[in-house]
């Protein structure tokens, strides 16, 4: 016996709603829904990646605002502070472990290469694992890059720029969308 046939679709549901392995699905899922014989077809449609690229555009706007602003007011400590930083090798190790982990996370956990907002969320974590891989790989060679390009103001400046306005953004298509 065939039972009737329904179908749902949900735009915009609390990201708790489902579990992981939903997330990244773009499939419908049927549901024969206990006690009847009613089939429901429930369609996620990036539901689940939606939300976790909104949680994702507060956090990284938020702390690219505040990192941004934060270096941009404390150039000289920030020079001093990595080389005292780099002088420390269990140190260096650490963050950078801490930052292949977040990357890997991140690229892993949000897999939006298309040309949309979203896309900023997925480059940020990809250049957390490149990050934490050449902290790991090239340690000296990597921070004293890094050191150059602070020193040399003119850049570091346009640097930041870049980097409020992407966390503005981010911010606010996080807390608006």
């Amino acid at each position: 016996m065939h039972g009737t046939h329904a179908t749902l679709s949900f735009d915009k549901i609390s990201p708790f709603r489902f579990t992981r392995r939903n997330i990244g699905f773009d499939v419908p899922q049927s549901v024969l829904l206990p006690g009847t014989n009613l089939n429901v077809d429930i369609h996620l449609k990036g539901v689940a990646i939606m939300a976790v690229s909104i949680f994702l555009a507060k956090l990284f706007g938020l702390y690219l605002i505040i990192i941004s602003t934060l270096f941009f007011i404390r150039r000289e400590a920030l020079i001093q502070t990595i080389q005292s930083f780099m002088a420390n090798s269990a140190l260096v190790m650490l963050a950078s472990i801490y930052n292949l982990i977040g990357g890997l996370a991140v690229t892993i956990g949000h897999p939006v290469w298309g040309f949309q907002w979203e896309l900023l969320v997925s480059l940020i974590g990809l250049s957390m694992l490149i990050k934490g891989f050449c902290g790991l790989g090239f340690p000296t060679t990597f921070f004293q890059w890094n050191l150059s390009f602070i020193q040399k103001k003119a850049k570091w400046n346009w640097m930041l720029g870049i980097t409020l306005v992407v966390g503005l953004f981010l911010t606010v298509k996080g807390f608006i969308a």
